[in-house]
Parts: structure tokens; C-alpha cells; sequence
């Protein structure tokens, strides 16, 4: 069996367990983890008469208790969310629903007997979300990154700023769930006041120039990448660019394979910028980053090669 814990019409989950199903592989299931309130319930049973050990189970998109000792894979998609909506309840209320369910899905995940692969591990995957850290791997694993300064100094960032060209970039470690501080140019770091920088650590970086972006999918084995050609910071508000799939030189797809391995990734949706003198600089690694949208501007099934790459992971 394959289990994806996602959220309510995630449409990547629904592609891929689509394609599964298409490949011929039928046991697959969506779990809506923001929809445990009421619609999607979960159950845990520990230390009774009836059994030995733990029993759970979490409840299908499609009504089906699935229990996830009994699952070769877990696709970690979108584990942890706000409930929908379902309940006339005050904003504290709310809180408590939306904390009381994440942690039992975290409990269900942690007590159900699970044995098989995870794509990828929870502890990884936390690890992974640290920016800094994943820039530290890769820079071991062999790829050039940007000059990096996380602080909360103006004289530092002053410093850096005139180190590096006066061209610098500005973003959150970690931000917010709706788009706040995305990255952007910082034009002069003089004219912020020193309180705006005591406020919290951000990451500045060197500006890497050059027009062509790539986007880097990695399935285990199976990666597929594309350029896409934008003269913004960040591409992703407009894609009314030139978007075409990119071949990836093998050095490169070992050292992608590299950083994973160390991050104890199954899969990752990587950033990374291509130089005018064409050095590939690595910028990002998103665990489960969004990757359909590549599908047509590059005329490959990404839906497909996720699963079947779920599909070997359960065999």
C-alpha cells in the first residue's frame, strides 16, 4: 500500500495517485490531513486487552481505514495543516483543533508500526527545511553556493553588501505559511534602521547573475530538470517565459544524488542558476516542492515518474 498524507484536492497528490492507478498499481490513498476534524478521523489503541502493542489507523480520502503498519510506503506530502473550516467555533477554539489534530497525526505516524519507506523520513525532512544547513551539505557534496551571511548587524550586512558588489539578496530562514519577505534585492542596506535588523536574523547572499533558472526534479533514481529563462530575482509570479527541459550533465545528477543522500531525502524539488560562463550555482532544495506545473512546457509525465518511483519504493 501506498499512502499519501496530504491536503484537501492537493492536485499533485490526486496526479500522481492517478498515474499510479494508471500504471496499474490500485492500492494507493489519499489521507487530507486537514480535514481530521470531523471528516477524516484517526484512532490509536495502546496497551488493551484486546491486542498486543499499538494499532492505528487514519481514514482515506475515500472512507478506508488504512493502517499504516500495513503500508510499504508513506509519501509525506502535506502532513501537517490548519483544519478546514468545518466548525462555528472561536479563534482559540480553532487553535486548539488544528494543535490536537497535527499531533495526532505526528502520534498516528510515530505509533502505527511502520516499516516501510518514507518519502522522506519526518526527521530528515525538518532537517532538510533548514536553508543554511542544506547549503552547508551541498558546498560539501561539491557545488558552488552563494556567499552566505545570516545576522542581525547592520555593519555586518554593510560589509557584506560592499564585499559583494553592492548586489545582494535578502530572505527569511524560515518565513510564514502566506508569501510575507520573499526574496529581493537589497538596494541599500544603510537606509534600514538598526532596530529593523536587531528584529530577527535574515539570510543575505551574493547575487548570482544570469538569466537561466533551473528547476530539478528528483524522484530516488529518476531526475528531470528544466530551464527556465527570466530576467527576475524570482520567477515563479510569472511564467510567461521560456521553460524547456534541460539535460543534466552526469556530474551533476551525482552530485544532486550526493546532497540528497546526505540530507536523507528520498526526493527534493532543487533550485539552482546557471552562470553567463555557465557554472552551476546551487541555491535550494525544497523536499516536496511543486513540480506539475513543468509538465507542459516540458513535455514530460513528472506526475508518472513520482509514481512510479512510489510504486518500486512498495514493491
Amino acid at each position: 500500500m501506498i499512502a499519501i498524507l496530504t491536503l484537501h484536492e492537493d492536485l499533485h497528490a490526486l496526479e500522481v495517485r492517478r498515474s499510479a492507478r494508471r500504471l496499474g498499481y490500485r492500492n494507493i490513498h489519499v489521507v487530507e490531513c486537514d480535514r481530521i476534524s470531523r471528516c477524516s478521523p484517526i484512532g490509536i489503541r495502546l496497551g488493551q486487552r484486546a491486542g498486543k502493542g499499538a494499532s492505528s489507523y487514519c481514514t482515506s480520502s475515500d472512507g478506508i481505514a488504512l493502517h499504516l503498519a500495513e503500508a510499504g510506503v508513506i509519501w509525506l506530502r502535506r502532513p501537517r495543516a490548519a483544519q478546514v473550516e468545518t466548525l462555528s467555533v472561536s479563534a482559540k477554539e480553532r487553535e486548539f483543533v488544528n494543535n490536537e489534530c497535527s499531533a495526532g497525526v505526528t502520534s498516528v505516524l510515530s505509533s502505527g508500526g511502520f516499516r516501510g519507506k518514507w518519502v522522506s523520513h519526518p526527521e530528515a525532512t525538518a532537517k532538510a527545511c533548514d536553508k543554511v544547513f542544506q547549503l552547508q551539505v551541498a558546498l560539501e557534496c561539491g557545488f558552488r553556493i552563494p556567499a552566505t551571511l545570516v545576522s542581525q548587524s547592520k555593519a555586518e550586512v554593510i560589509e557584506f553588501y560592499e564585499t559583494y558588489g553592492r548586489k545582494i539578496i535578502v530572505k527569511p530562514l524560515l518565513g510564514v505559511a502566506e508569501p510575507f519577505l520573499v526574496a529581493r534585492m537589497l538596494d541599500d542596506p544603510s537606509l534600514l534602521s538598526d532596530e529593523a535588523y536587531s528584529a530577527c536574523p535574515a539570510i543575505y547572499q551574493e547575487f548570482i547573475p544570469g538569466t537561466r533558472h533551473l528547476r530539478l526534479n528528483s524522484f530516488g533514481p529518476i531526475q528531470v530538470a528544466a530551464v527556465i529563462e527570466s530576467e527576475d530575482l524570482d520567477w515563479r509570479p510569472n511564467l510567461n517565459v521560456p521553460i524547456y527541459r534541460w539535460a543534466i550533465p552526469p556530474d551533476v545528477e551525482t552530485r544532486v544524488q550526493r546532497v540528497l543522500q546526505s540530507l536523507g531525502l528520498e526526493m527534493g524539488i532543487i533550485d539552482l542558476k546557471l552562470t553567463p560562463d555557465g557554472e552551476i550555482v546551487w541555491l535550494e532544495v525544497n523536499p516536496q516542492g511543486q513540480f506539475l506545473f513543468l509538465e507542459p512546457f516540458i513535455k514530460t509525465d513528472l506526475s508518472g515518474c513520482l509514481a512510479r518511483f512510489l510504486i518500486d519504493c512498495a514493491s
